[in-house]
């Protein structure tokens, strides 16, 4: 009986041992998830803040579809900000980044460790986007 016991122990404190809490995944940096609904050709999305600007495209130069989401990760060390910062979008209408469709409304994101920040572009006319802020 006490054999079992003691690989039972043996076994619980192994197994514990390889869990994950989950922080290593979540970095030190905070996570823009931007859903395209829109009705038209997007190539990718930018989003500019003061101080920085950061496009995300395609690697294969594809279209996003439409309920597609994209990440921007933006690392506390790239980036010089205080605690809180605004932050508007623009979507790209053409493969090189050149037509950029400025989108309405922009929000306040605090910089903390390991956020994520989920927003929607929603529209059917290039002069009619907004970005509205989910979950």
């Amino acid at each position: 009986m006490k054999k079992v016991f003691l690989t039972l122990f043996t076994l619980l404190l192994v197994s514990g041992c390889g869990c994950s809490t989950g922080l290593e995944e979540r970095g030190n940096g905070i996570y823009i998830h931007i859903t395209n609904n829109t009705g038209f050709d997007v190539y990718g999305l930018e989003v500019n803040m003061e101080n920085s600007s950061h496009m995300i495209v395609n690697a294969d130069g594809n279209k996003m579809g439409k309920g597609e989401t994209m990440v921007i990760e933006l690392l506390k060390e790239d980036v010089v900000m205080p605690d809180s910062r605004t932050f508007e979008v623009f979507m790209l209408g053409d493969k090189s980044g050149n037509k950029r469709i400025a989108v309405e409304h922009s929000y306040d994101i605090d910089f903390r460790s390991g956020q994520n920040w989920y927003f929607t572009v929603n529209g059917d006319a290039v002069n009619k986007l907004a970005l509205y802020k989910g979950k």
